[in-house]
């Protein structure tokens, strides 16, 4: 809660520099929503915070001019941009008093695919990460595209099965089978 001003300032410096286009395009920063369904999901939650009441500090815009995304600053944690995976320019934040605080709320969630954790100390952030249901943490970073190919990815909770990548992903390509023989002295010792 003590830094939630400077989290957001650093937010809205970084999203007023995205350029968002055809992820072909060079310099474009943000890919576009996949489809006119997903777009409305989107619009929906940022019009369900505006109508709570949260504060919604909005940034660029659709071809078109509408939808603008943006950083939801305090949300009520009830709210669908805070409970439902948005994929899409939504971020909400979210303060909190202590790192037992933190944790709950990250883990409060059917969702565990990542997360991240973002602090100057090594070992608080090695507590927090080790405590948060969610397959992959990213301390002080965070993005599909940073990705360390030789750690396992995949999530937990209702965030999908299995893992890549890492010799975890490759054992999941692989057939495994039991076979078992009967061993009589222990078939011999089960008679009655």
């Amino acid at each position: 809660r003590s830094r939630m001003d400077e989290v957001v300032k650093g937010l809205a410096a970084r999203l007023a520099k995205v350029k968002l286009g055809s992820g072909l395009d060079q310099g474009t920063t943000m890919g576009p929503l996949h489809s006119p369904a997903q777009k409305t999901f989107v619009d929906s939650l940022i019009r369900e915070a505006k109508d709570s009441g949260a504060q919604v500090l909005e940034f660029g815009e659709l071809p078109g001019g509408d939808l603008k995304g943006g950083i939801v600053v305090n949300p009520d944690p009830k709210l669908r941009v805070v409970t439902e995976e948005q994929f899409g320019p939504v971020i909400p934040v979210l303060p909190f008093d202590t790192e037992e605080q933190a944790i709950r709320m990250a883990n409060d969630s059917w969702a565990g695919l990542a997360g991240s954790v973002w602090t100057a100390n090594p070992k608080a952030a090695d507590r927090v990460a080790n405590q948060l249901v969610c397959g992959y943490v990213w301390v002080n970073d965070h993005g599909a595209t940073r990705l360390d190919l030789r750690a396992p990815f995949g999530g937990m909770k209702a965030s999908g099965i299995g893992r890549e990548q890492g010799i975890e992903g490759i054992r999941a390509f692989q057939d495994t089978r039991s076979v078992a023989h009967i061993d009589a002295a222990a078939l011999a010792a089960m008679a009655h």
